[in-house]
This record gives structure tokens, sequence and C-alpha cells, in this order.
């Protein structure tokens, strides 16, 4: 490393590189003194040009960089001490800077940076990832939930018909919305409709719309039907599994054509919507029992999302109480709404077996009940001995009882008899409960 002062004159020489005395280059360039790398051996370089020390082209391009003769020289190739070195130089506001880089291992540093920038980007596009997949507001880290985000936004940004899986309680309802509020029909209604709920004799009615006087009773407006409602937005069937075989048939037709007739009208309607369907059922095997049509099966059978039960994924259950109580606070009308540590794991002892809506509806009737802020243990006690979807206490002991197992033998390293040591309980006992919660 050579420092040059002003005048041209070299003001700090290394022969070798960097040294190991923590010299500062800052404080050096500032002005300080500098440490001999030999201290009983006299460089003698001070005062004179750089061209007295080194000689070759790339010392006289050097200068001329320095003065603005030339412009900066980049990758250019030199040897020096038989060393092949790539070399750069800049120029500066008071002269020029010359970096120099060994590529006698050059095939291994290309190497090496080609993996840095594969990691980097594979980072880079695992963070665009989260940011993307984010604007789905469905709560949860557990990794079905996760990968149920990426696929409902990827479906989001199709026109592709969407059937969303999974049991009642999960959640289809609100994560179709979401689907629909990140599509490019966002600016249109979003029409739910549950199928289960439409009578036989009415679903030309409902679902078409009539004329006016088309039928004794009539509005003499006439109406539009769910397929107009949700022209340029999207038209979300929930419990579609539930249409009796005739009313399906008719479906498939209008789903078909996107055309169709009001009731009592001649004039034919053609709309443009989105689709979503949601089931708690296994079409295929409605197909197989002919409960189901085939051919509607195929029609809305293109982009499913399976959303996990929440007994499949309990470690979600404190994030999604803390995004369900201030929900729950606004409807009670109280100005706080908390809830202590030995309630919340009585909670993910419980089997929920419906669902978000079943835990949304549990901490409403406590919140309900209560008249302090803060829910806990024995408040959820209170509600089970109410009879209301009882939450089983022999079940939260045993999940306390095994997580306090699983604690113990990873604080012990798999000892065991450490275990027994930090759980005070004797050998016999231990491995009951090991056998009983399959933690051998």
């Amino acid at each position: 490393m050579v420092i040059l002062n002003s005048a041209g004159k070299i003001k700090f020489y290394q022969e070798h590189g960097y040294t190991a005395r923590g010299e500062s280059i800052q404080e050096i360039v500032s002005g300080k003194d500098f440490i001999s790398k030999y201290p009983n051996q006299s460089l003698e370089v001070e005062g004179k040009k750089i061209s007295q020390i080194h000689e070759g082209p790339v010392i006289e391009e050097f200068y001329d960089v320095a003065l603005g003769k030339c412009k900066d020289i980049l990758k250019k190739s030199i040897t020096i001490n038989g060393t092949p070195i790539i070399c750069d130089i800049y120029k500066t506001q008071r002269g020029a800077c010359m970096r120099i880089e060994d590529i006698s291992q050059y095939e291994s540093l290309v190497l090496s940076k080609e993996k840095i920038l594969r990691h980097l980007e594979m980072k880079q596009a695992s963070f665009d990832d989260a940011i993307t997949y984010e604007v789905i507001d469905f709560q949860g880290n557990n990794q079905g939930i996760v990968n149920v985000r990426k696929l409902a936004y990827k479906a989001a940004q199709s026109l592709s018909t969407v059937v969303l899986l999974g049991e009642s309680g999960t959640g289809k309802s609100m994560l179709a919305r979401q689907i629909h509020e990140n599509s490019n029909f966002y600016k249109g209604a979003f029409i739910e409709v549950n199928c289960s709920a439409i009578p036989e004799n009415l679903f030309e009615s409902e679902f078409f719309g009539y004329e006016k006087g088309a039928f004794t009773g009539a509005s003499d407006q006439g109406k539009k039907g769910f397929f107009e409602l949700a022209n340029h937005g999207t038209l979300f069937l929930d419990e579609i599994a539930e249409l009796p075989l005739n009313m399906q048939s008719k479906l498939l037709h209008s789903l078909q054509n996107r055309r169709f007739y009001r009731l009592g009208g001649n004039h034919e309607v053609s709309v443009d919507f989105r689709l979503i369907v949601a089931t708690n059922k296994d079409l295929l095997e409605e197909v197989k029992n002919e409960r189901f049509r085939e051919d509607l099966f195929y029609r809305l059978n293109v982009f499913p999302i399976d959303i996990p039960n929440l007994r499949s994924r309990k470690e979600d259950i404190p994030l999604l109480v803390k995004k369900i109580l201030p929900e729950i606070r606004k409807k009670t009308l109280k100005s706080e709404l908390n809830i202590t540590s030995d309630a919340m794991i009585y909670l993910t002892g419980y089997t929920w077996p419906g669902n978000v809506r079943e835990l949304e509806n549990v901490l409403e009737r406590v919140a309900n009940i209560i008249d302090h802020d803060m829910i806990g243990l024995m408040d959820l006690k209170m509600l089970e001995s109410s009879n209301s979807n009882a939450l089983d206490l022999k079940i939260w002991v045993q999940n306390l009882e095994k997580n306090l197992m699983r604690q113990a033998i990873e604080m012990s390293n798999g000892d065991y008899k450490k275990a027994m040591e930090l759980l005070h309980i004797k050998k016999s006992s231990f491995y009951d409960k090991l056998k009983k919660y399959h933690l051998e």
C-alpha cells in the first residue's frame, strides 16, 4: 500500500500489504504517525517518487490517470512477482487509486462468488415472496397456512375458478374475500351465496333474477340474480356440494356460457365474474357416490386450495387469539381485553372441532360473561361448566403434561435420568408417560 502526499511524494509505503499492528488508514491519511513494518530495517522510500520504487507501464498509467491525462483503467491484467493480477485504476479528487486483485485462484474465486450470488438471489426471492404473500390476511405461521397464503395470492392473480376445501369454521369465506380483494375484480362486488340455504323452487329466480310480473308476487321492479350482482366482481358459492343434482345441471350450463335469461325475460344477459366455490366435503367422493355431477366437478376443480383444520396447527392459536381479542373487545364494548398464560395453554389443549369459528365463539362468550378485562383459566372453566361446547380439562392436562415431558427431555439432551430429576417423578411413572405420549 502506498500513500502519496499532494506533491506526489511517498508518505507511507507498505511492501507486503496490511500489517497486524492495527494502523488505521483513515488516521494515517489524516496525519498520524505510522508504525514501520520492519523496525530494524530502513525501506528508504520516503520522499521518493513511486516510479523510482516500481517500474513498468502500469505505473506510467497510474500517473496518467492521477494527472487526468486518461480515463479510469478497469480490469487490466498484469503480473507482479509472477502472480497474475487484475488491476483497476480510478481517478480520485487529488490523484488516483489503484486496486489490485490476485487471480491465481480465479476459478475457485468465481465459483465462490457465484455461490454467494445464488444464495443472495434465493434470500431475496424468499424475502420478496414473504412480502408478496403477506398481502393475504390469513393468520398463521404453520407451514400449511403459509402455503395457503401463497396459493391464495397466486389464485388472485389468475382468472381460474378456485375451489376452497376444508372443514367448517376454517375460514373459507374469509379466504375467498381475500382472494377477491387482491384480484383484478376487487372494484366489483363480492357476492356470497350459501348454496345449502336456497330452496329448489327459487333457484332460477335467485341465481338469474326475474323480470317484473314474471310470477305472482314478483316485484314490480324485477330483480337481479346473483350472476348479475356479481358482474365484474366475484361470485362465491359456499357449500357447493349441497346443491341438488338438477340445480347443479342448471348451474353448469350457465357457468359454461356466462349467459342466461332472467325468469320471465326474453333478453339474454351476459356476465363476467370471478368464481370461487367452497365445500367441507370431498367432491371426488361425492362424484363417486353420484351426489355431485362429474362434469361440474371438472369444470370447478381448476385451482383447489385445502385449508388445514385448527387442531393440526395449534401453534397458531396464540396468534389467532391476539387477532380475535381486539375485535371482540369492540363488540363487547370493553376498554381492554386480554388473556392469561394459563388460559392460553388451556385453549391450545382443546381439539377445536369447530375450528377458528369455535375459537371466536368461545372467546366472545367468555368476554360477555366476565366483569373484568382479563380472561383467565377459571373463566374458561366456568364456560365449560355451563355446558357450552365444554373444553375438556383432561385433554388440557394431558397436553400440558406432554409438553413438560418433551421440554424436560430436550433440556436434558435426551438423558432420561436428568429429565426425571427435573420433573420430580419416579422412573416407572416417567416411562409410562413416555410410552403414553409417544416420546420414546
